[in-house]
Parts: structure tokens; sequence; C-alpha cells
């Protein structure tokens, strides 16, 4: 963030972006027209199966702006919802830093990539497992993990398990097309190490799904942008080339010393 605008041109106006994510600030600033309304069309948070419109967003704003705090805005939607400890709430809301970098208003004293893009929130949902590696008190959850009883760790993010992810897929989808966007962009900064990562996970079939429905003509232009993850550092990633009909093989080698459970 903080960047020079981009020399393009193009804004991201009459385009939709979806961040499906944990938690959205609805009074930051990146989120503001430059007279005070929300760029939100719609968020929607599923721990309560709440839908937020783009006039209960600015009703709540007027309010807060009114009494001069927030905490009318967050009894009725809590962006922090999703977050283990103090620590989280502290830092922010996820939802809020990837959006911001994605679209963040000129108001707020910076530029994101799409500026002018209207935008779609899905707060998700968490897993029964929280999707956690850390309990509450940042003690890794890893080291309770009991094989026999549980022999897949489910600590590890995998999406053959995020029905919640193609829940709000779906929902976005649709929320844009009641909009009439020209087109729909979805951010997933969701990490998943666990699964093979070959397009069969029902989170991949989805996305795969709602990309040819706008290449094929037969509904709403739709780009589904995935992250990489943030485990580079852990040396747990294997960069080669595999060429079509011919066998690929590769050595995974751990360490003695290594007790941790492994990804494998």
């Amino acid at each position: 963030m903080g960047i020079p605008p981009l020399e393009s041109g193009l804004d991201g106006r009459g385009v939709a972006i979806a961040f499906i994510d944990y938690g959205f600030d609805i009074l930051h600033p990146c989120f503001r027209t430059a007279n005070g309304r929300t760029r939100f069309k719609c968020i929607v948070d599923q721990n309560t199966g709440r839908e937020l419109d783009e006039s209960v967003i600015n009703q709540l704003i007027e309010e807060c702006e009114q009494a001069g705090s927030r905490s009318v805005a967050d009894t009725q939607y809590d962006p922090h919802a999703n977050y283990f400890g103090r620590s989280g709430v502290e830092a922010g809301a996820h939802g809020t830093s990837i959006a911001s970098i994605a679209a963040g208003s000129p108001v707020a004293g910076f530029r994101g990539v799409a500026p002018a893009a209207d935008l779609i929130g899905i707060q998700l949902a968490l897993p029964d497992h929280h999707w956690k590696e850390e309990d509450e008190l940042g003690r890794p959850t890893w080291r309770s993990w009991q094989p026999a009883s549980e022999p897949v760790w489910r600590g590890w993010r995998s999406y053959d398990e995020a029905s919640a992810i193609v829940d709000a897929l779906d929902h976005v989808y649709d929320i844009a097309c009641r909009h009439r966007a020209k087109a729909l962009v979805v951010n997933l900064s969701i990490g998943a190490y666990a699964g093979a990562h070959d397009g069969r996970s029902t989170v991949e079939r989805k996305i795969t799904e709602l990309a040819r429905r706008g290449a094929n003509g037969s509904g709403l232009p739709c780009t589904v942008v995935v992250s990489a993850g943030n485990a580079g550092l852990e040396e747990g990633h294997y960069c080669g080339y595999a060429e079509p009909g011919r066998p690929f093989s590769f050595e995974w080698r751990m360490s003695r010393e290594d007790t941790t459970q492994n990804k494998l």
C-alpha cells in the first residue's frame, strides 16, 4: 500500500471485486467514496447468516458518525469474530488488509489496484476444527495430536474440507449478477497446505466451473485469484517441470531431528 497509482488509466469501474476472507472494517476509509458512502454492495457474514446490503452499511456508517463511536457497527457486524485472541483484533481484520490493497479508495490517502470497483465481502465461517495451528495461548496445536484417534491431523488446511468456501464462491457470483456487474474478480487469500492441488478438490472444481461460465459466454465473466501461500521460507515447496505423457519423480527428504507432524 502507498505505491503510486497505476498509469494504465484502468480503475475497476463497472467490475465487482469479491473478497472471501475473515472480516472487513466497514468504517475504513479505503471502502468509502468521496462523499463518505460505502463501496460495498453487500457483506455476508457466514457466522451469523446475516447479509448486510449497501443501504444497511450506509446507515451504520451514519449512526457511527453521529455517535462518534464505532460500537453501533460492531454490534451489528463483528469483523473480528474469527480471531482467537486479542492480538488478531489489534492487528486488524485480515480481509480489511487484503481488500485495501486490491481496491483501496484514494480518499484513504493511497490508491489500491482498482479504486472504483464495487466491493462484495464474504466473512467465512470457521470449520469445526477452526483451521488454527496455534491455540488461544499461542501453543502449537500439533503437540496434542493423537494419530491413533485422528489419523490425519485436521490442523492443516485443505480445500477438500472447505464447504464454506464453495458456498461463498456461489454466493458472490449470484450477488455480482444481481447487481449487474460487467465482470467479477474473486480474491481468495486463504492458503491451503494440505491436499494434492491437482484441480480435483471441491473448491478447485468450483473455481473451474465459474471460470468456464464466462469463457463460454453462458454467464458473467469471472476470474478467481488464489494466493500461493506464505510458506515459501519454510522450504516446503518443490519446483520442477513435468512434460506431458512422461514420468516425473522427485525425492522428499526429511531431517531425523524434525519431530513435527509434517505436511505429508
